[in-house]
């Protein structure tokens, strides 16, 4: 009896030794483990930063765009009053030149007629 006493002691020490074993590379697993999800979820993180980054630069960008575009047409809009405006100003210039020519040649006429009238009476 004493050698399979003996025999038990000596497995339940290995065993012991075995769970110990067997429960510290279960634990450097676990370690090792957390360590590679802790990394992985860093780089998840960093490109979730990266794409909120590029996400609020597309958006910047858009914005931009956007207010060229907003300003280009009020630009726009601008030279096209202002061309309505020069047009409006050079028709009434033209009115105004035409009305001086006919008033120029009604004085003309007349004075002609007076010259004429001096002329025969003389």
């Amino acid at each position: 009896m004493k050698v399979g006493l003996q025999e038990e002691r000596n497995y339940q020490k290995a065993g012991s030794k075995s769970l110990a074993g067997t429960h510290r590379q279960a634990m450097s697993s676990k370690g090792s483990f957390s360590q590679q999800t802790a990394t992985e979820k860093s780089i998840l993180q960093a490109n979730k930063a990266l794409t909120d980054e590029e996400w609020a630069k597309k958006e910047e960008s858009e914005r931009e765009q956007e207010l060229s575009s907003q300003k280009l047409q009020e630009e726009q809009q601008q030279v096209e009053a202002q061309e309505m405006c020069l047009k409006e100003n050079l028709e009434q210039l033209k009115k105004k030149l035409e009305e001086l020519l006919k008033n120029q040649d009604i004085m003309l006429e007349h004075q002609l007629n007076v010259d004429v009238a001096l002329l025969s009476t003389a």
